[in-house]
């Protein structure tokens, strides 16, 4: 029988993947980072009180795994409150916080692996997180699942957008795009199967060197009560969704708005 292990670190879409595996009775653990459920952020659940609750602490305390999951989530927590006491030093230096994730990579996997695979046959994994568990499992002839949620060639995108607006956002150095591409590549040959949310993200798998067999499209979902919002726009005002940053398109927003501006959008 099918048994999977899900790593995923935050807590992207609720965990609905973990809770689907569960569900269909096929989850044997889930591997994360940190939770309000589990660990040190489950004592402080307990003790902060609600005046205090603001930022990234709220945040943090409302990283809650649906109920069918309590019993079967493993957090980290050691390598997960170093990673954040090293992002938080990095002071938004690139290059710092992509050694802090580096190290966060390489503990969690570490990590992981001493906590083990139990009865596992199947690693569910988001964008190849806990890299060195992974290469611990398929030597163990463990399947590999990859869900791919961003085109893993973005940064080549973002390096051609930053080498056009640099006053904007420097360019990657050569190192970085190096230990990324190195990285991408190791998720590729990691993996047995591949799930994305669009054709887009396949096109970048490809340009990686992999097949269109070990690939399948999933888009994702909304729940309906979302269609039936009666939306009340406001004329003149537009909502950007998401980090304003190249990668998000923020700049073409821009441009946009200053070739609009006699409209007078908000």
């Amino acid at each position: 029988m099918k048994r999977f292990i899900a790593v995923q670190t935050g807590a992207r879409r609720n965990y609905i993947i973990p809770a689907i595996l569960e569900k269909a009775g096929l989850l044997e653990a889930l591997y994360t980072d940190l939770c309000a459920d589990s660990g040190i952020t489950a004592i402080l659940d307990r003790i902060v009180p609600q005046s205090l609750r603001q930022g990234s602490l709220s945040n943090l305390l409302n990283r809650r795994v649906p109920s069918e999951l309590k019993g079967k989530v493993h957090t980290f927590d050691a390598a997960a409150l170093r990673y954040l006491a090293r992002k938080k030093l990095s002071r938004h230096n690139l290059i710092k916080e992509n050694e802090a994730v580096e190290y966060f990579n390489h503990e969690f996997s570490n990590a992981m692996i001493c906590k083990g695979l139990y009865n596992a046959t199947h690693i569910f994994s988001m964008f190849g997180e806990g890299t060195g568990f992974l290469e611990f499992a398929k030597e163990r002839d463990i399947k590999i699942i990859t869900e791919i949620y961003i085109s893993p060639i973005t940064h080549r995108i973002v390096q051609s957008e930053r080498t056009i607006y640099p006053e904007i956002e420097t360019p990657f150095t050569t190192t970085f795009l190096e230990k990324y591409e190195t990285y991408s590549h190791k998720v590729c040959e990691l993996t047995d199967f591949f799930i994305a949310p669009s054709l887009f993200v396949i096109e970048g798998l490809q340009e990686l060197g992999v097949n269109l067999d070990r690939c399948c499209i999933i888009p994702y979902a909304v729940e309906k009560l979302w269609l039936d919002l009666d939306n009340q726009p406001h004329k003149g005002r537009i909502l950007f969704v998401g980090t304003a940053e190249l990668r998000k398109g923020i700049h073409i927003l821009g441009m946009a708005a200053e070739k609009l501006s006699h409209c007078k959008y908000e």
